[in-house]
């Protein structure tokens, strides 16, 4: 069976972590309880800001550690990013992904996607959805 991606900027660095994005931590937990035979993991691209492979409640959580570096630096945290995912392609499937934001996630998965045929989604709210968002134009 694939396995559904959940590809946000940020994630807790481990179970005691209550800050960072809650709303998000508490969406993780409904999937899980609610979908429990739905393989899923989650794939955090600037933080923790050390790169790592961690279970939070149960979850597969990789950690890219991108550590919000701009410039040349960042493409190279979408890079990495790119190669777990093809090789978790390779390895279990991945049957979708759902971007948080609208942002470097989410041009990330568009760009898996089309590679790999699966389904993309993404989570929109807020900041993203201004026109002045630089990233609207990139994944259109």
């Amino acid at each position: 069976m694939s396995v559904f991606i959940l590809l946000t900027p940020g994630f807790p660095e481990n179970e005691e972590d209550s800050t960072c994005l809650p709303a998000f931590q508490k969406f993780a937990l409904s999937v899980k309880k609610n979908y429990p035979l739905l393989p899923f993991m989650i794939i955090s691209l600037q933080y923790p800001f050390i790169r790592r492979n961690y279970e939070w409640h149960g979850i597969p959580v990789i950690a890219i550690g991108g550590n919000n570096k701009p410039g040349i630096q960042r493409v190279f945290t979408w890079a990495k990013a790119f190669l777990y995912l093809r090789k978790i392609n390779k390895e279990q499937g991945v049957g979708g992904i759902l971007s948080l934001w609208l942002s470097e996630c989410s041009l990330l998965g568009n760009y898996f996607s089309r590679f790999s045929g699966c389904k993309h989604y993404m989570w929109l709210i807020g900041q993203d959805a201004k026109k002045s968002n630089q990233y609207i134009q990139r994944i259109k």
